[in-house]
């Protein structure tokens, strides 16, 4: 006897509606649905419109995971070429091709920021403390520099707000040890062309109030921090010792241990020539060595 039409009937266990029949979810279906994270138990059969709708949710899954292969494939690339792209914009710096300049200087942070998965304007120092990082600094320097300089020059408002986050970002990355005597000599010598000369007195401002300058023994020796000699330990300081765990060590030890003694230089017209003599042969013999220049 033929069953009748109510019998054969069949709730659907995902949508819960009547069906006249279901679908099997076959092995390959589960997995593809349990790859894209389905949310739920997945049943062993179905009506034709959760089939349908299974199907179609494997579908954009497929898409999904396809544009986020390539778009961290993409990432990598970046990554990959940032060196390149910052090297081009130094180039076309060089031989006043700024809009290019700019544009490759804009791709190099981008995809810097990308390796870090942050958005450009967020990138900042703390983010190279490792080691392989730390030579990064001063390409990251020159790139804000060189925007800076671009903009500045530059007659289309719509760059003012790439301008200010140059400039910012600039205060930033230049105010260290490692950055800080290269980005000065350079910011004193662009402001007698620079459109915004309060802009550069903005920056300098901000470096040279972090400048650090307590070179206490030398500055008592040679009665002015503006000596060549004085200047010659700022940048060995800055530029050599702040490089390294020992020589920051050293430069601490020395704040701590100097100030004593240059009060007996100041009080003594005799310790104060004999330690003027020294410490011009061993400024000439840092500057010899270590190829040292002066901060102006």
């Amino acid at each position: 006897m033929a069953a009748s039409p109510a019998s054969a009937v069949k709730e659907c266990p995902s949508c819960k509606r009547n069906a006249l029949d279901l679908l099997k979810i076959d092995t390959g279906m589960k997995l593809a649905l349990e790859h894209i994270e389905y949310d739920g138990a997945i049943p062993s059969a179905v009506c034709s419109n959760c089939y349908q709708d299974f199907t179609s949710k494997i579908s954009n899954g497929a898409k999904l995971r396809a544009q986020k292969i390539a778009k961290d494939e993409n990432k990598k690339i970046i990554w990959r070429q940032r060196l390149e792209l910052a090297q081009k914009g130094r180039e076309n710096m060089a031989i006043k091709n700024y809009p290019n300049a700019a544009m490759f200087y804009e791709k190099y942070l981008y995809g810097l920021a990308t390796g870090f998965d942050i958005e450009p304007q967020n990138l900042v120092p703390s983010l190279f403390v490792d080691v392989k990082y730390k030579k990064e600094l001063i390409v990251v320097c020159y790139a804000y520099f060189d925007l800076f300089k671009i903009y500045d020059h530059s007659s289309n408002p719509a760059t003012k707000e790439k301008y200010n986050l140059a400039k910012e970002q600039l205060k930033l990355f230049a105010n260290l040890p490692s950055t800080r005597p290269l980005i000065l000599r350079k910011l004193r010598n662009y402001k007698a062309s620079a459109n915004n000369k309060g802009a550069v007195d903005e920056v300098l401002k901000a470096l040279d109030k972090n400048k650090d300058g307590r070179c206490f023994i030398a500055t008592a020796a040679f009665g002015s921090s503006s000596a060549p000699e004085v200047q010659t330990f700022y940048v060995f300081r800055d530029e050599i010792l702040a490089r390294w765990q020992l020589g920051q060590l050293l430069v601490q030890w020395y704040y701590f241990l100097s100030p004593p003694l240059a009060k007996i230089l100041d009080r003594s017209s005799l310790a104060k020539k004999m330690a003027r003599f020294i410490l011009r042969v061993v400024a000439v013999v840092l500057r010899s060595i270590f190829n040292l220049k002066s901060l102006s």
